[in-house]
């Protein structure tokens, strides 16, 4: 998605597993965390906030690899 300043962070490069979306199109930033069906738009102010919610991105990740979270159905 070159140019959109969206990314996305998948687990096994699987867009039915989003672990994460960083969104840097603005001057407001956000860090998108999955969980289960729903994303939680969280904003920050600079890269270094991402490891603020790293417990919570290792326990999604964990998740989808036990097989406990079903992928959203509305990932892209």
């Amino acid at each position: 998605m070159p140019g959109n300043g969206i990314a996305g962070i998948l687990v096994d490069n699987n867009n039915r597993k989003p672990l994460a979306r960083l969104w840097f199109n603005r001057s407001v930033k956000y860090l998108g965390l999955f969980d289960g069906e729903k994303e939680e738009k969280v904003k920050i102010d600079s890269l270094d906030e991402i490891y603020d919610h790293a417990d919570r991105l290792r326990a999604t990740a964990k998740e989808y690899l036990a097989g406990v979270v079903a992928a959203p159905s509305n990932a892209s």
